[in-house]
């Protein structure tokens, strides 16, 4: 099976918060920044909203630092990481290559990762630790931390079943 395919940001940005909701530990800092962080900002402010609406304007002082730090971090938080997605997207390819095409071609032996004008990479299942896949994106593990993506939207249906043929195959190979 032979199919080419485009990387976008949007498909690496899939495939980070994919591989992030893979295991707990990768979803906590994501939860206390996102939402731990948030939530306290929110209710801070409600608190000096609260202050000044029933006459305590003299106990707004005390809230105005603390709250300044809690949007400043929830701010630099979520920029910080959205430029790191994209800074980290762009490092993947030479800065001349605008284009972000590429073929892969999997068998019963091997993923073979083509990209022209930049190289080939050549994987066997016995070195393919692990799938994720959701509607956007599919990540095929080579450790617990790298892993080869693509769109899922790449495969035609035909594919898609002949992909998970494959991966079911291979990877029951791979456990026995």
């Amino acid at each position: 099976m032979k199919f080419d395919y485009t990387l976008t940001i949007a498909d690496y940005r899939a495939a980070q918060q994919l591989h992030s909701h893979q295991k707990l530990g990768r979803r906590i800092p994501i939860i206390i920044y996102w939402v731990v962080f948030s939530v306290i900002t929110i209710l801070a402010l409600v608190g000096i909203i609260t202050d000044f609406l029933i006459g305590q304007s003299g106990r707004i002082g005390d809230h105005v630092l603390p709250n300044v730090v809690l949007i400043c971090i929830c701010f630099l938080t979520q920029t910080f990481r959205s430029y790191r997605i994209r800074n980290n997207f762009i490092r993947m390819f030479p800065q001349s290559e605008t284009d972000h095409n590429g073929t892969l071609d999997i068998d019963n032996e091997r993923i073979l990762s083509i990209w022209p004008g930049l190289g080939e990479a050549k994987y066997y299942w016995a070195g393919i630790q692990a799938l994720a896949q959701d509607k956007k994106i599919t990540l095929l593990y080579l450790n617990e931390s790298s892993f080869l993506f693509f769109p899922t939207a790449a495969l035609s249906p035909d594919q898609r079943i002949e992909f998970n043929d494959l991966v079911a195959r291979n990877m029951v190979r791979k456990e026995k």
